[in-house]
């Protein structure tokens, strides 16, 4: 079984009939769960499955004298399998999606509007009536705002230190859902080379030794206030990445309440060296499970002397003592997107409004030029009016 299956999927309980397994994967994510669902469903010999998404737990009763434990398990790995490599062929770009909404009404408008010049032209061939709808069905304004969301954002974000590299990842930052975060960046190295020996020889654990002052705490105090901080954005799937499991892991899985991964030489194929030490590597990709009806992204915090599998420009920069930034950063995008589709909504009433006028004559082209530059600059003025808004309630809602 490879490291990807390993990681995903643990068996809880077993007897012969029954096999609970924890699904790393399947949390929250009820379209997963469907589809699992009817998967396993389908074969023979199971005679029930029960996903439980709050727990990431599959629990199937099936018929152990026809179909075995291993041959069943075999069966679920492989659907995670093909899961995954059509996830890796997906990965591409994580950026090639963000205008995908702006596409398809810049579609519709065009069809609209060559339905409504096909009217007019059937009725009465009016050349500058026509040209005046043309202008005003162009889709121009809707790229225009969400790049004006963009800069907004980003500048925001620049002020707190949080410097990206493609101003589209902000798209990306807002659909945030889960987070790994490097070891060294939750655990102190140096409390752990101070006090090896002193766990090699003493069996107790390193809670009590903590409680007791024998030991200095080994968790740095800033990751506990951002996984505190990423739940309250509600972003609960978070786990430790390690090169390899150790005590200290254990111990900050337990104190943090998360989980952990252990990272292997399929995972490790390209190398960042070109970042200074007090810097982060944030790295953006796609959850393992996207779909039209999830479109969640995964964040990876990495130091500089990590190797990653993303590409440098689907990345973004952030000081390590800037590190408690990172919920605000997430949630002041999303709040920004809602702005976006907000401002664009209000845009395409306006024009739409213009066309009706421009079909009732009341306006021509220079009518229509006016109400398109006047929509920019409205557009433009709501955006910075929610620009700040949201920066306090980003800050209102992590207090």
């Amino acid at each position: 079984m490879n490291n990807y299956i390993s990681n995903e999927i643990k068996t809880k309980f077993s007897i012969p009939g029954r096999i609970r397994l924890k699904i790393t994967s399947l949390y929250k994510n009820k379209f997963l769960a469907q589809n699992l669902f009817e998967t396993i469903k389908i074969k023979n010999d199971i005679v029930s499955v029960d996903i439980n998404t709050n727990t990431s737990n599959l629990l199937i009763i099936y018929n152990h004298e026809k179909l075995s434990e291993s041959e069943l398990k075999h069966y679920i790995e492989t659907y995670f399998i093909k899961l995954n490599v059509i996830q890796k062929k997906e990965d591409i770009s994580i950026i090639k999606s963000i205008y995908e909404s702006e596409k398809v009404i810049s579609k519709r408008v065009t069809l609209i509007s060559a339905i409504l010049i096909g009217m007019i032209s059937i009725g009465n061939i009016n050349v500058v009536t026509i040209i005046s709808i043309m202008i005003l069905t162009s889709p121009f304004i809707l790229f225009y705002i969400r790049n004006n969301g963009y800069k907004l954002t980003s500048q925001l974000l620049v002020e707190r230190k949080f410097n990206l590299q493609n101003n589209s990842i902000i798209k990306s930052l807002s659909e945030v859902d889960e987070v790994y975060i490097q070891d060294d960046l939750i655990i102190n190295k140096n409390v752990i080379s101070q006090y090896t020996n002193l766990l090699e020889k003493d069996n107790l654990s390193i809670q009590t030794h903590v409680v007791c002052g024998d030991l200095e705490q080994p968790i740095i105090s800033s990751p506990k206030i951002l996984v505190n901080n990423f739940r309250n954005i509600g972003v609960n799937k978070i786990f430790i990445v390690s090169k390899e499991t150790s005590k200290f892991i254990d111990y900050a899985k337990s104190i943090l309440g998360i989980s952990s991964l252990t990272l292997n030489d399929d995972y490790i194929t390209k190398s960042i060296n070109d970042f200074f030490e007090d810097h982060l590597l944030i790295v953006l990709s796609r959850s393992n499970n996207k779909s039209e009806f999830n479109q969640s992204s995964i964040i990876h915090i990495y130091s500089k002397i990590d190797e990653v599998k993303y590409k440098d420009d689907l990345s973004c920069i952030l000081g390590k003592r800037d590190i408690l930034v990172l919920p605000y950063s997430i949630l002041l995008c999303r709040y920004m997107e809602n702005s976006i589709s907000i401002t664009q909504n209000i845009s395409l009433a306006i024009n739409m409004f213009g066309i009706i006028l421009a079909m009732s004559k009341y306006i021509f082209v220079r009518g229509s030029i006016i109400i398109y530059l006047l929509n920019l600059i409205i557009s433009r003025i709501l955006l910075k009016k929610d620009q700040k808004k949201n920066n306090l309630l980003a800050f209102e809602d992590l207090k």
